[in-house]
């Protein structure tokens, strides 16, 4: 049995509901301080009683990618590219640890992307830097889509 967050009941746990907890971004619990009114004995010891409310949050595509940009950002203004691109490289390697998955993320862009050369660009030199193909000249082919071949 599963617990299904959309319905908030318990559910037969099968193939189905375990790809879509998969597929699905992490829920955080984001725990709220209000301050409600101020107690104390003195005016110099004053007490603040608070009540705490917690909110589910489930950050998005967009979310993630919107932060990402700005770490991007704030490493330029900061001068520190040079210290958080090694990381980038290493997370985007640790995604990418098999051909399916290099074709899922060519998939990928090309749905997002596909007059966007710039994040063909940003695709081909990440996928150069990190993850060493089968053969070169096929990669290529698949990341230009008018030069991809229809399987039949």
């Amino acid at each position: 049995m599963a617990f299904d967050d959309t319905t908030q009941d318990v559910i037969p746990f099968s193939l189905e509901t375990y790809r879509q907890h998969c597929a699905q971004f992490p829920k955080f619990s984001d725990k709220k301080s209000v301050v409600i009114g101020v107690a104390g004995v003195a005016a110099r010891e004053p007490t603040l009683e608070r009540e705490t409310h917690r909110d589910e949050v489930i950050p998005g595509l967009e979310g993630y990618a919107k932060v990402f940009y700005a770490v991007l950002d704030s490493a330029m203004f900061r001068h520190r590219l040079a210290e958080v691109m090694p990381l980038f490289f290493k997370f985007f390697a640790d995604s990418m640890p098999s051909g399916s998955e290099v074709g899922a993320l060519i998939a990928s862009v090309q749905k997002l992307y596909p007059e966007d050369r710039k994040a063909v660009n940003a695709m081909v030199a990440l996928l150069g830097r990190t993850y060493i193909p089968p053969s070169g000249p096929n990669l290529i082919l698949e990341v230009r889509p008018n030069l991809r071949k229809k399987r039949r």
